[in-house]
């Protein structure tokens, strides 16, 4: 495939891969381009679970959902991260309406892309 990739995009994803140590063979990290042009490089879910499972204080997870539902799915889900380093776990609560998408992924497995979203930001915050 031939893409034209600006320079800077590029850039950041060597650097990412450099110093997380990411794979983009294996899916791990990779780039987008928005509707509106706009390029931004992101972290898979596998690289996430990467990360995490790599990390010396990672000392599990825990997930919770919201009872009330959305056409089907959970109003919210969240995230709690347990760090050996820490007495409190480092919780995200990420909701439906704020990270929904039109891509054909959310219409066929909304449930595990909120989950995604909310692993991915605790992730962010918790071993970032």
């Amino acid at each position: 495939l031939q893409i034209e990739v600006p320079a800077k995009t590029i850039l950041t994803l060597l650097r990412m891969m450099q110093s997380l140590h990411l794979d983009p063979l294996s899916e791990e990290i990779g780039f987008t381009q928005y509707d509106d042009g706009h390029w931004q490089v992101f972290i898979t879910i596998e690289g996430c679970s990467k990360l995490l499972n790599q990390h010396p204080q990672f000392n599990g997870l825990v997930f919770n959902q919201a009872d009330t539902l959305v056409d089907g799915v959970p109003e919210w889900i969240e995230c709690s991260i347990y760090r050996r380093d820490r007495i409190m776990p480092i919780t995200v609560r990420e909701y439906l309406m704020e990270v929904r998408s039109e891509k054909e992924i959310w219409q066929k497995m909304p449930r595990r892309m909120l989950r995604h979203r909310t692993l991915q930001q605790c992730v962010r915050l918790a071993m970032g």
